[in-house]
């Protein structure tokens, strides 16, 4: 099961953070579906992303924790560090990314631990929309 999902952006193009922010919420949801589906729904399940664009990461979870209502936050923003007047940031790089590794542990152990409140996930899990198709759709004259 995946529970982290990554997408690199290059620091000259800041129209595609959206798309980026978009396809890591669809991840990060899809992966959330398949942990419901395959081990039953438990209160505590999240699946992260990080998006980095240039210097700056961004990284977010996603739950379930209402019937049908996703939730997508920003956990924290931060800068690496790009001089070396700015070189102590990466100490709170570091301490972000393992505090990212803690709740991922916590997930694990919550999902292995905790006796499922819906063992089909039916409850819970919305199937996504999909994109719109362009679809013929023949006239009958009467």
């Amino acid at each position: 099961m995946e529970f982290l999902f990554g997408e690199i952006k290059p620091p000259s193009n800041s129209t595609s953070i959206n798309k980026g922010i978009v396809k890591l919420a669809e991840f990060t949801k899809g992966s959330l579906d398949l942990i419901i589906n395959s081990y039953g729904y438990v209160d505590g399940l999240e699946t992260y992303g990080v998006l980095i664009h240039g210097n700056e990461i961004k990284i977010f979870s996603m739950d379930l924790t209402f019937d049908g209502l996703y939730r997508y936050n920003q956990l924290s923003k931060i800068l690496l560090p790009t001089e070396n007047a700015n070189f102590l940031n990466i100490l709170t790089v570091i301490s972000t990314f393992y505090s990212l590794l803690e709740r991922i542990r916590s997930t694990i152990v919550t999902m292995n631990s905790s006796k499922p409140l819906s063992s089909s996930g039916h409850l819970y899990c919305r199937k996504s929309n999909s994109s719109p198709k362009k679809i013929r759709v023949p006239i009958v004259r009467v």
